[in-house]
């Protein structure tokens, strides 16, 4: 969805994948594990849209076939501000299944995260409602998602200092209910999940996480989990070392308040929303998309307009800070991290009043050992 920055090699009309379609690839953005990225071009209309083409080896694979059928009928089927919007589907002239979508400015959410550590509560809770729109809209026509996770949330350019729109990219693994409304898509010919764990471990329900059958509420845990690492900079789970020792706590460890993590304080009504999203029962958790939308919008109209304001990064401090105390105030930022991260209670800040003090004593330690060295001397 990301044009690369700079200049790009164009295609070359012979290698087109697109030859003798409406569309023209104008050059490739990326490439992922099932397909390619392009760039193209309405040939008539000159609309610039953006094309996933499934890669060569895998067109004859017809469960992988049968998963883009789906997730472009699941997006062909919602017609929603934050979802991406499809254009068009079929298959190239080798039998590469496609689909075409529009064209998005901007970056993730996972982009984002990386920038900025974390994010204001409010902003991360407006980021939330968006998400929790599009699912209650994917949910109402019998699809679960499976894999919101930061990198599946687009944030659209909207202007400095303004939180862009978000879009929920990529039913490539959604599951189907075709008992909850008739306009679900056909379920996959052949199911690929059965008894075996579907998803992103960092993201990924108790439920699913244990081969269990699962329903909408599994994409709410998920959005829980995304909430939670905007706010707190971390998951819940990230202590875990291992794939099969994070499954092992998403099914069965109780995560810690965010406010443990975070930089910035967190609500406590903020810390039981997402602790509810968390459950390990889905009967515990927020029943529908709507129900969770509802309480976090009760908890952004108590939030001080203040709290928009934008995180720094880790790295970051302020330019009027002394190097010094910077260093020690990052150090200390990284040492409350690691016991955190063990569970150990800690006070997050540390005053300027005790760094100073801190500092005058080292100072003064030093100085005495030099008078005193200089005094043996003589």
């Amino acid at each position: 969805m990301l044009p690369a920055p700079g200049p790009l090699e164009t295609i070359d009309p012979e290698d087109d994948p697109l030859r003798g379609l409406p569309y023209r690839a104008i050059r490739k953005l990326g490439a992922g594990g099932m397909g390619d990225v392009y760039l193209v071009e309405h040939r008539q209309l000159g609309r610039q849209c953006v094309a996933k083409i499934l890669h060569a080896h895998l067109a004859g694979n017809p469960q992988i076939a049968d998963r883009v059928r789906l997730a472009a009928q699941a997006l062909g089927r919602i017609h929603h501000p934050h979802i991406v919007s499809i254009i068009g589907a079929g298959s190239t002239s080798d039998e590469r299944p496609f689909i075409i979508m529009e064209q998005l400015r901007g970056h993730t959410l996972e982009d984002e995260l990386a920038k900025c550590g974390q994010l204001p509560v409010r902003t991360a809770l407006e980021y939330t409602c968006q998400l929790l729109r599009a699912l209650a809209a994917t949910h109402a026509i019998g699809i679960i998602h499976r894999n919101v996770k930061p990198g599946k949330l687009f944030l659209c350019d909207e202007g400095p200092g303004r939180p862009g729109t978000l879009k929920v990219l990529d039913f490539g693994i959604a599951r189907v209910m075709p008992e909850v409304s008739p306009l679900a898509p056909q379920p996959l010919v052949v199911s690929t999940d059965a008894g075996t764990v579907v998803g992103t471990p960092e993201y990924i329900s108790p439920e699913a996480a244990t081969a269990k059958p699962l329903d909408q509420r599994a994409d709410l845990y998920a959005a829980g989990l995304v909430l939670y690492r905007m706010v707190a900079g971390r998951g819940p789970f990230d202590h875990a070392p291992t794939e099969a020792k994070l499954l092992t706590a998403q099914a069965n460890e109780e995560p810690a308040p965010p406010s443990r993590f975070a930089r910035e304080p967190v609500p406590p009504e903020v810390d039981d929303a997402i602790l509810r999203a968390l459950r390990k029962s889905p009967d515990e958790r927020f029943q529908t998309a709507d129900e969770m939308r509802a309480e976090l919008e009760r908890l952004l109209s108590v939030l001080p307009e203040s709290s928009r304001r934008r995180s720094r990064p880790p790295h970051e401090a302020e330019e009027s800070e002394p190097e010094l105390q910077r260093e020690a105030h990052v150090k200390a930022e990284l040492d409350i991290d690691e016991l955190a991260a063990a569970g150990l209670p800690v006070r997050r800040k540390m005053s300027n009043m005790w760094l100073f003090f801190a500092a005058a004593v080292i100072t003064a330690t030093a100085t005495a050992a030099i008078v005193a060295l200089l005094v043996g001397a003589r």
